[in-house]
């Protein structure tokens, strides 16, 4: 993957989390669902960025 490839994806990538974080902060979301919202974004985040920057350490789950 090209560099310019790779920034352009990590910007939409941000860009979609911060959005997700905004509505659940412009809703008023109780904080449980908060929390489980942003520890779920953060799980996807942790599993995105291991596939994305070392494409030989997947995690079993993935490409078996």
């Amino acid at each position: 993957m090209s560099l310019v490839a790779l920034l352009i994806t990590v910007a939409v990538f941000a860009l979609v989390f911060y959005v997700i974080f905004w509505l659940i902060g412009y809703l008023g979301v109780p904080e449980p669902v908060r929390k489980v919202v942003v520890v779920v974004m953060v799980l996807i985040a942790v599993v995105w960025i291991l596939t994305t920057f070392l494409p030989g350490a997947h995690p079993i789950w993935i490409n078996r």
